[in-house]
């Protein structure tokens, strides 16, 4: 409830544009953590990763876009959707000029301690693959602090080109030593 009550603030604090410009728009990820329970929202293509310290990795949203939506249409194979024509090509965002704007939302119950990575596009551009998001975190030491993980992955994706808005923000879960 909290998720679709922030898109909803979210969407009616945004100013409507003046007459024949384009109106304002972004996209939406979000993380809650409650104890050892993860809630996740989103609207568009920003994701969030979930990168458990046993390993093991997860990504937790799907995109909204023209090419994810082939992918679950069946129209193109899951390993072209990062991109395929349609991969940067939004169906769903946070705008006055939508009428509604409800993102999706999963739980997930976390058994362990581990990070959370909410990311835009100017990240996953560069590390989209769980497995390369997590191998580009495990070059920085175990203890390293979530804020240095967000500045290295923040310097990971503008070594590689950051030829889009970059924003990393990392959570750690309970347990984390």
């Amino acid at each position: 409830g909290a998720l679709r009550a922030a898109t909803e603030r979210a969407q009616r604090a945004m100013p409507a544009a003046p007459a024949g410009d384009p109106a304002p728009s972004c996209t939406f990820a979000a993380a809650i953590v409650t104890g050892t329970d993860l809630t996740v929202g989103w609207l568009g293509d920003s994701r969030v990763y979930l990168l458990g310290s046993d390993g093991g990795a997860l990504r937790l949203t799907a995109d909204d876009t023209l090419a994810a939506e082939a992918v679950r249409a069946g129209i193109i194979p899951p390993e072209a959707a990062d991109t395929a024509p349609g991969a940067h090509t939004i169906t769903r965002w946070l705008s006055p000029d939508r009428v509604e704007a409800r993102p999706s939302v999963a739980f997930v119950p976390v058994t362990g301690p581990g990070r959370i990575v909410v990311c835009t596009d100017g990240l996953w551009n560069y590390a989209s693959g769980v497995s390369e998001l997590a191998a580009h975190v495990a070059d920085l030491p175990p203890g390293a602090s979530a804020l240095a993980v967000a500045r290295h992955l923040t310097k990971v994706a503008l070594r590689a080109g950051g030829r889009d808005n970059i924003t990393v923000v990392v959570i750690d879960m309970p347990g984390r030593g």
